[in-house]
């Protein structure tokens, strides 16, 4: 197997699937998210971009506060060979669509309703969205 961030995360996911590789807090209390959960994310991820026409070189933004989710789909970005544009949640919305416009993003990936109202405020300043 190739040395990649993939194939590395498949071969620990392997050797340690039920073991927990997060913690977050949902609904006030802590949940452990195994390796196996992060694979299905992973997956799921990458072959629902992939379902939107989304091809390998492709752009796609994550505008996400850190948590599980965030991790999980940089790596099925990677995984379906496509361009991650971070985006940090403090900035203004200018400059996100700065940021979108200048990486060409075709798709942005938020965390939250909030997110979301943000983004489609800026919209019509993305053409590539």
């Amino acid at each position: 197997m190739s040395d990649t961030l993939i194939s590395r995360l498949l071969e620990i996911a392997d050797r340690r699937g039920p073991q927990t590789a997060f913690k977050a807090k949902r609904d006030g209390q802590w949940q452990d998210l195994t390796f196996d959960w992060a694979i299905d994310e992973i997956a799921a991820t990458a072959f629902g971009l992939l379902d939107l026409g989304l091809e390998p070189g492709a752009r796609v933004a994550i505008l996400s506060e850190n948590q599980p989710e965030w991790p999980t789909t940089d790596y099925a970005l990677m995984a379906a060979r496509i361009i991650t544009v971070p985006l940090y949640t403090t900035l203004i919305p200018e400059q996100i669509a700065y940021i979108l416009r200048d990486a060409e993003a075709e798709v942005i990936v938020v965390s939250s309703m909030e997110h979301l109202a943000t983004v489609q405020s800026i919209a019509d300043d993305v053409p590539s969205l």
